[in-house]
C-alpha cells in the first residue's frame, strides 16, 4: 500500500497497488491522540462510523489514487484500505491493520462550501437560433453551461468536470464570470442552435476557491447538483415565407433563400382563366405564384432598372426580371418591371448581411407585380451562370408559401426581424 498524504477536507491515498483487479475501498478515523481502531469490512465498504471515506476500481500491478472526502481541516487521521479481487475475495481483517497510514493531517483554513446557482428573471431568452439563460451564482466565480440537443429520449446530465472542460458532444457551450458588482448574476448566450428544436441546459459553478456547486474537490461529488439545473427550451420555429428555385441545365434544381416585399401581401390582385380574368380578389386566399418563368438579366442596366428596362418579348413567359439594387426606389423598379410586361422582379441586394424587407415609402397597394431580393452573393452566382447563356436558358419556380405581414420597423415574429427598407 502506497503512502497517503493529506489536504484541506480531504486526504488522497496515492500509489494505492493491488496484485489483482478489483475493488479498493478506503477509509478515515480521526486520531486525538489516543490512537485508532482497525476498522471492519463492512465499515470499508459501505463507508458507515467512518470520519472519511472513498473507493476506486484497481487493475492489477497498476498504481490507483483513491480519494477520501468529507474529512475536516486542521484534523488528524488514521487511514485504513480494504481490497477485493473480481470474484469478491477480499484481503483479512490484519491485513487491514498492515494498510494503516497514521497521523495523516488536512491543511488548515480556506473556504470549503461549495456555491449554489439558479436561474432569474427574465430565465431565458430564446429565439430561432439562440437561447440566453440569466443565472444567479452564491458568490464570486465562474458558471459554465452546455445546451445538449433533445432528439427525443430525453438526454443524460453531463458531470461538473465535462461542463467546464466542454468535453462532449453539445450543441453549444458558454460561460459567465460572476461578480459581486453585477450582483452575482450573468447570462450565458448559446449560438448556433436549430430552429425549432429542444435542448435541455446544465450548468456547473465554480467558486474563487475552486470548490465546484457539486461538492468537488473537498466532498464526495454530488451529481444531482448538476441535475437540478437542467432547463428545458425550444427554439422558436421561423417560417421561411417563399421558396424559391433556379432550373439550369448545368446546375439543375437550386434552392435559394429569398425575401418577399411588402406588397407581396397584397397580390394577386387578379386571377385568369382562359378568357376568364376575376379582379380585386382577396390575396391572403389566392396563391401568390409563378411557376416556369424565364429569368431576364437585366443585372448591368444602364439606370439599374429605374427608367427604360427593354420589354419582354411578346409571346411566352411569365417572365422576371434580374435586376440590381440602387439608385432608385423598389417600387419604382417594379413599377418599370411591370410596364416591361414581365410578372415579377428579383433584386439583387448590394450589401453584404441580413436581407432587408423590401416595402413601398407610401403605400404597397400602387404595385401590381410582385419582388423578391436576394443577396449579394446568390445575386452573383445566379449572373454567372446566366452569363452568355440563350433566353429562357434558365427558369425559376417561384411561391410565398406563407403571408409575411407587415410589421414595425424592428419588431419581430415567426418569421424573424423585420429590416424596412425602401431602395
Amino acid at each position: 500500500w502506497g503512502c497517503p498524504v493529506g489536504s484541506a477536507r480531504r486526504a488522497r491515498a496515492n500509489e494505492v497497488q493491488s496484485n489483482e483487479d478489483g475493488m479498493v475501498y478506503c477509509g478515515a478515523l480521526r486520531n486525538t491522540g489516543s490512537g485508532t481502531y482497525v476498522p471492519s469490512v463492512y465499515q470499508l465498504t459501505t463507508g458507515t462510523g467512518l470520519d472519511g471515506y472513498g473507493t476506486h476500481s484497481v487493475t492489477a500491478n497498476m498504481f490507483t489514487q483513491v480519494i477520501v472526502v468529507n474529512l475536516l481541516p486542521s484534523r488528524v487521521y488514521d487511514l485504513y484500505c480494504y481490497a477485493t479481487d473480481a470474484v469478491l475475495n477480499g484481503i483479512s481483517l490484519t491485513a487491514i491493520g498492515n494498510t494503516r497510514r497514521a497521523m495523516v493531517a488536512t491543511a488548515s483554513g480556506g473556504d470549503y462550501m461549495p456555491p449554489t446557482i439558479a436561474y432569474v428573471s427574465p430565465y431565458q431568452a430564446v429565439d430561432s437560433l439562440e437561447v440566453t439563460v440569466y443565472l444567479l451564482m452564491s458568490e464570486d466565480g465562474v458558471i459554465y453551461c452546455v445546451a445538449l440537443q433533445d432528439h427525443g429520449s430525453g438526454t443524460t446530465a453531463p458531470t461538473g468536470d465535462q461542463i467546464k472542460n466542454g468535453n462532449g458532444v453539445y450543441a453549444a457551450w458558454g460561460k459567465v464570470s460572476i461578480t459581486a458588482s453585477n450582483l452575482y448574476k450573468g447570462y450565458i448566450m448559446f449560438q448556433g442552435l436549430a430552429e425549432d428544436t429542444a435542448y435541455d441546459v446544465y450548468c456547473s459553478g465554480v467558486d474563487m476557491s475552486g470548490n465546484g456547486i457539486d461538492g468537488s474537490p473537498a466532498y464526495a461529488i454530488d451529481q444531482t447538483k448538476i441535475d437540478a439545473t437542467k432547463r428545458t427550451v425550444h427554439t422558436l420555429a421561423v417560417f421561411v415565407a417563399t421558396r424559391f428555385y433556379l432550373m439550369t441545365p448545368a446546375a439543375g434544381t437550386v434552392r435559394y433563400d429569398v425575401e418577399p416585399a411588402t406588397w407581396n401581401q397584397l397580390l394577386p390582385s387578379s386571377w385568369g382563366q382562359g378568357c376568364l380574368e376575376r379582379r380585386t380578389i382577396e390575396s391572403w386566399s389566392t396563391p401568390l405564384e409563378i411557376a416556369g418563368a424565364q429569368l431576364v438579366n437585366h443585372a448591368s442596366h444602364a439606370t439599374l432598372g429605374c427608367e427604360g428596362l427593354p420589354a419582354v418579348q411578346r409571346l411566352g413567359g411569365p417572365f422576371l426580371a434580374l435586376l440590381r439594387r440602387g439608385r432608385c426606389t423598389f417600387t419604382q423598379k417594379a413599377l418599370e418591371a411591370h410596364a416591361a410586361g414581365f410578372t415579377g422582379l428579383l433584386v439583387i441586394d448590394s450589401t453584404y448581411g441580413g436581407l432587408p424587407d423590401m416595402t413601398a415609402p407610401v403605400d404597397d397597394t400602387i404595385v401590381q407585380v410582385p419582388a423578391w431580393i436576394i443577396s449579394s452573393a446568390i445575386g452573383d452566382t445566379i449572373i454567372a451562370a446566366l452569363s452568355g447563356a440563350p433566353p429562357g436558358f434558365a427558369t425559376a419556380d417561384v411561391a410565398d408559401v406563407y403571408r409575411k405581414p407587415k410589421l414595425g420597423e424592428r419588431q419581430k415574429d415567426e418569421f424573424g426581424l423585420r429590416r424596412y427598407a425602401t431602395m
